[in-house]
């Protein structure tokens, strides 16, 4: 018998253990009672996400399409989403179209344009894509009109079960734009900010200031972003500028699992 009970591991082996994949979301996504179970259970198995600021570029030329080619979005990974954070010179209101990545569409998840002094305006953007494959890729930005100018920053998010932000935030027409948003625990928020003077920027709710720089045509932009380990309720984002002018426009988002 005890052969017979040697073997019968052999016979039964012991299950594996399954663990939900984002793909079981899509696939059972319909029940909603499931879909949240697997949703609750992929949040513990996949934890907080990570957020990294890759790099900024900037094209100056007038025209409606901006195409900043072979991108470095980092180290490809199946659950990799890129985050980018636009602004733009206009002389006039310039709606933005779209902006691909890649060849694919990404999804802008805020925007704002400040229009309250003369034809001198920013407008500025944050955007969000699925990217799992290629370490650089083609990101092109088209606007309704011509532009004078155009600036892009890239973040590289990784273990983000999401691409819909859990708040966005905008402010603008003012010296030193400020709003506040919502981030929960284990989260992050990514924010842009630019005005139509030369000078530089400093941040306040953000703690990492990823760029700070000012244009051939004077437009200063600047971007930050921080993780938090515990949730952050009506925090204040503000852009400080170093100059004083009532143009200024900021926009921010949090994500989180």
């Amino acid at each position: 018998m005890a052969l017979v009970y040697d073997a019968l591991p052999l016979i039964f082996p012991k299950p594996a253990i399954i663990r939900p994949a984002t793909d079981d979301l899509l696939r059972y996504g319909k029940d909603p009672v499931v879909a949240a179970l697997l949703a609750h259970r992929l949040r513990r198995v996949v934890g907080a996400p990570t957020v990294a600021f890759l790099q900024h570029a900037e094209s100056i030329a007038t025209t409606s399409t901006f195409t900043f080619s072979a991108q470095n979005v980092g180290t490809a990974a199946g659950n990799r989403k890129i985050i980018a954070a636009i602004s733009y010179d206009i002389l006039a209101t310039t709606s933005l179209t779209s902006i691909t990545a890649a060849a694919s569409s990404m999804t802008i998840v805020a925007e704002y344009e400040n229009t309250n002094v003369g034809n001198i305006r920013s407008h500025i953007a944050l955007a969000i894509i699925d990217l799992p494959t290629g370490t650089t890729a083609d990101f092109v930005v088209t606007l309704g009109s011509n532009a004078l100018g155009c600036h892009l920053s890239l973040y590289r998010v990784v273990d983000l079960l999401s691409s819909t932000p859990t708040d966005t935030a905008t402010a603008g027409s003012v010296e030193d734009p400020s709003t506040t948003i919502d981030v929960p625990a284990g989260g992050f928020a990514v924010a842009i900010a630019t005005d139509p003077e030369t000078g530089s920027t400093t941040w306040v709710g953000l703690a990492t200031e990823d760029y700070d720089a000012t244009d051939a045509n004077t437009w200063t932009y600047s971007g930050a972003h921080e993780s938090f380990a515990s949730a952050q309720t009506g925090m204040t984002v503000t852009a400080n500028f170093s100059f004083a002018d009532n143009r200024g426009a900021l926009a921010v988002a949090a994500w989180g699992n």
